[in-house]
């Protein structure tokens, strides 16, 4: 496994910091809100870069992210905004978007939360890359 979670979240910690909390880890509830979720939900072997060598040098991740937000009286627009700029920090590094789902029932009425996964290969040295020539 090559591994960027702490790149991935400390990126989104400084880029989020004075806007909500941020959380390393897939939580049901949050201690505070605003707050967005960071999980890596897959990595996995980019198996046609694979050479004599044996060792991994790429892997294909996955991350989810979640927005919450409780605000009242705007919660939505809270959470799109959030949502945004999650999306320009996580392109910057090199990701792209796959999915996005809200889901205003999480909970109860009084939180409403966007959920969004981000994809890119990573190198053995940490350096991401959005696109690749073939598929893993």
């Amino acid at each position: 496994m090559i591994d960027i979670h702490n790149q991935v979240y400390t990126r989104l910690l400084d880029g989020l910091s004075d806007v909500c909390v941020v959380e390393s880890e897939y939580t049901v509830t949050p201690s505070k809100y605003p707050c967005v979720t960071v999980d890596e939900s897959s990595n996995r072997d980019v198996t046609w870069t694979f050479d004599s060598s044996e060792k991994k040098k790429f892997a294909r991740v996955v991350y989810t992210i979640q927005i919450f937000s409780n605000k009242e009286g705007g919660r939505k627009q809270e959470a799109r905004k959030i949502f945004g700029m999650v999306g320009d920090l996580m392109w910057d590094m090199g990701f792209s978007q796959t999915a996005f789902a809200t889901r205003p029932q999480v909970y109860n009425s009084s939180i409403y939360c966007i959920a969004a996964q981000y994809t890119a290969i990573v190198r053995e040295d940490g350096a991401i890359f959005r696109n690749a020539t073939k598929g893993s």
